[in-house]
């Protein structure tokens, strides 16, 4: 990345063609007629672009805030491979499993939203590992 800045500091720019920069300089008043024609017509452009952008922030307001109240990340837990032959409990166990319902007190679905707020909660003990990772997710990640 550091490299390939500094290869682009070192292009050099092309040069305008010195006919072309006093056409540009010097507006005829025969064409000063078509000019205002134009700029009307790229005044009109400017609304329907100011529209388009417009429709495309609103866009992009609700596709933004669906994100982060989708849920992203998750954790199951399937009892099946805390007992043998895949897990170290022995297969009598099971029974135990299924009356402590762990499946229920682990399971969850988070949003980006509640990772940012459960950080927040955690940055008032004074963690500094919490603190930069909501500055990471809170600021670099989502804004």
């Amino acid at each position: 990345c550091i490299c390939s800045t500094f290869s682009s500091l070192a292009l050099r720019l092309p040069k305008v063609p010195s006919e072309e920069l006093k056409a540009s300089e010097s507006p005829s008043p025969a064409n000063s007629s078509s000019d205002s024609s134009s700029n009307s017509s790229v005044c009109m452009q400017g609304r329907g672009t100011l529209w388009l952008v417009a429709g495309y922030c609103l866009v992009f307001a609700c596709l933004f805030s669906l994100g982060l109240q989708t849920p992203c990340m998750a954790m199951k837990l399937d009892r099946n491979l805390l007992v043998k032959p895949k897990g170290p409990l022995p297969r009598k166990a099971l029974p135990v499993l299924a009356y402590l319902n762990l499946e229920k007190q682990v399971d969850a679905e988070v949003t980006l939203l509640q990772c940012v707020e459960a950080l927040l909660r955690w940055c008032t003990y004074g963690e500094a590992n919490c603190i930069l990772a909501f500055v990471m997710l809170a600021v670099f990640a989502i804004v």
